[in-house]
């Protein structure tokens, strides 16, 4: 074997072991506790049911809405709070009353922006419980509703690892104009995690690359070498 054999080899195994076991432990905690859709009509009760987290973290509650393509969320950008009009590739939300044309001057230009002419009250309250502890909240608010995504922030709490938990959520204001939307609720938690994991793949993927192509360049010149080392015994006439 030779030494850029050796390398490349050496490269490619600390770079691949440690992604695995970064991805194996990535992939299996819960950075989100719950997405589900909730009907934002008054007099709506949703209770969660019990659920539970495998990491001591802060996470947040929020209603958003991000139209019908759930594969992206508002909320994979972990801190951002966003209330209105946010110009971001999602899919256009629909608007329950009708759309007015606003203009928004952006760098010296005036651009169209479809809102909602009418923004909705949303009124509700919740209460989060657990085994030893609980918290609540109140929301009192107009939404919004620009051309794509809206968001309503809730509150936050510390969760712990093995902990049961429990949302309950009543709205007290008639926003089922919003229903609409597609609003869901949603637990998530802070941090720059997605990201971190980002760059240790970016890191880690480029490390083992290089010693693959170390590998590969040293298998070639060995070949090379071989050939050349056996082209004159073939040429040689007694």
């Amino acid at each position: 074997m030779t030494r850029t054999c050796s390398i490349g080899l050496k490269l490619m195994f600390f770079a691949l072991i440690p992604l695995a076991c970064w991805l194996g432990w990535f992939y299996t905690r819960t950075w989100v506790l719950l997405d589900v859709p909730v009907s934002l009509s008054k007099g709506t009760h949703y209770r969660s049911g019990e659920f539970t987290g495998n990491l001591n973290r802060r996470y947040f509650i929020e209603i958003n809405a991000v139209g019908n393509d759930r594969s992206i969320k508002l909320s994979t950008v972990i801190d951002a709070v966003v209330r209105h009009y946010t110009g971001s590739p999602y899919e256009k939300l629909p608007c329950p009353f009708g759309r007015s044309r606003v203009y928004e001057t952006i760098k010296g230009y005036a651009l169209p922006d479809y809102r909602c002419p009418i923004s909705p009250e949303l009124k509700m309250h919740w209460v989060l419980s657990s085994e030893d502890e609980m918290k609540q909240g109140d929301i009192d608010e107009r939404i919004e509703v620009g051309a794509y995504a809206w968001v309503s922030w809730m509150g936050k709490f510390d969760c712990r690892k093995g902990k049961h938990y429990n949302l309950d959520l009543d709205v007290l204001s008639d926003s089922g104009s919003l229903d609409v939307t597609n609003p869901h609720l949603y637990i998530g938690a802070y941090g720059d995690d997605y990201i971190g994991n980002s760059l240790i793949i970016l890191v880690c993927g480029t490390i083992a690359a290089i010693g693959g192509f170390m590998l590969i360049g040293s298998f070639i010149a060995q070949r090379r070498a071989g050939r050349l080392a056996s082209g004159p015994r073939s040429g040689m006439r007694p």
